[in-house]
């Protein structure tokens, strides 16, 4: 199996100010819960798997009302992993986006183009709990 569709939430207008690298403190939407969903890329295959990476996060913010998805990759441990972030107001705001992505036709055969750049059975997610 590839690269499964996820979701995200839609906007809230609850705010709190938080730590934004060494530029000082911005204003983030208040989510409650994060996913992070990870992937091995294939060997050879780095440098198509962020730009494949990049562009699902370009299409989920601009085709979905969202909070902003981010990508990552690892600098240290699992070098060249890479990762999407992405906050939800609850699980509820998570399952529905996913439930819609289910159905976008147009998603799902960008997510199938990712098997061939990705090592099978490499998704994993983590979803946290804000304290």
């Amino acid at each position: 199996m590839g690269v499964l569709p996820f979701g995200l939430g839609t906007p809230f207008s609850l705010s709190r100010a938080t730590p934004h690298g060494h530029s000082g403190i911005t204003t983030q939407p208040y989510a409650m819960i994060r996913l992070q969903r990870s992937i091995r890329p294939r060997n050879g295959k780095n440098i198509e798997a962020v730009a494949w990476a990049k562009e699902v996060a370009e299409y989920l913010n601009t085709h979905y009302t969202v909070g902003q998805i981010e990508v990552y990759t690892e600098r240290f441990g699992d070098l060249g992993a890479i990762h999407w972030v992405m906050d939800f107001r609850d699980l509820n705001a998570l399952d529905s986006l996913s439930q819609q992505l289910r159905k976008d036709d147009a998603y799902n055969a960008l997510i199938r183009r990712g098997d061939a750049l990705t090592v099978d059975g490499s998704v994993r997610d983590i979803v946290l709990t804000l304290m």
